[in-house]
């Protein structure tokens, strides 16, 4: 591209398209084609094909079932299935949010390990429910780089201490979390060693609960928006490979 914006093309040098669109080239690459050379073969062939980069499959110009990334049927059909358990765990949750008065406002306590008087020991931690990040909640307990099930958690401004006015975060109270239900994880070791530690050391308890008054948007339960969320695309884009090139059944 020219500083002014526009394309050049390489192989003509006139403005306005590039060497793989240019009908010269491909005038000469036809001619070549012609007089037996295999590479200009190989090269029209090339251009006239298109890559879908999810399914993984080549299609040419003219076949019905050419498509790309975007129209992909497998990204549809796993779309689809990921949008889906990712609203039932956020359902999941905001029905113990709501058992509780998990919600902005709440206060909560819980028990946090710190070097405290010259010693590590539980200290009980007070704080305000400040957000709970529903975007982040899906149908999946990954593992963590520490080996833990990551939970569902919620921002809590903390109160009095040294730490007063500040931001941390604090798993919520331990029924959302079901080794055995919505939030799996294969690797059960480390499901129940999280869950462990939870209940003993991180695990709050919602002191003073407040009203549904700032409860989750309507969009994060919306299938089209949904889709559309970053951690939603990635774990669709998880599902690229090399599938059947007719598609799903």
């Amino acid at each position: 591209m020219s500083w002014s914006g526009t394309v050049t093309c390489s192989s003509c040098w006139t403005e306005g398209h590039n060497k793989r669109s240019c009908p010269k080239e491909r005038e000469r690459l036809e001619e070549r084609a012609a007089d037996g050379c295999e590479y200009s073969k190989n090269k029209l062939k090339r251009n006239e094909t298109k890559r879908c980069s999810f399914c993984g499959n080549n299609y040419h110009k003219d076949e019905p079932l050419k498509h790309n990334s975007r129209t992909c049927g497998w990204r549809k059909k796993f779309e689809t299935e990921i949008v889906g358990k990712v609203i039932k765990a956020r359902t999941r949750v905001l029905k113990e949010a709501e058992l509780y008065g998990c919600f902005r406002g709440s206060l909560v306590e819980w028990q946090k390990n710190e070097y405290y008087d010259g010693k590590y020991q539980e200290v009980t931690k007070i704080g305000m429910i400040d957000s709970i990040p529903w975007q982040e909640i899906t149908h999946k307990a990954e593992i963590d780089k520490e080996g833990y099930a990551q939970i569902p958690y919620m921002r809590v401004q903390i109160i009095g201490g040294d730490y007063n006015g500040e931001t941390t975060r604090v798993p919520m109270p331990p029924e959302p979390f079901d080794p055995n239900g919505i939030f799996q994880s294969s690797e059960a070791a480390h499901v129940d060693r999280a869950e462990r530690i939870r209940r003993t050391t991180d695990s709050c308890r919602v002191v003073s609960p407040s009203i549904k008054n700032a409860g989750p948007e309507s969009e994060l339960f919306d299938p089209r928006l949904v889709a559309k969320e970053e951690n939603v695309k990635d774990l669709v884009n998880r599902q690229s490979g090399h599938h059947d090139r007719n598609g799903p059944s």
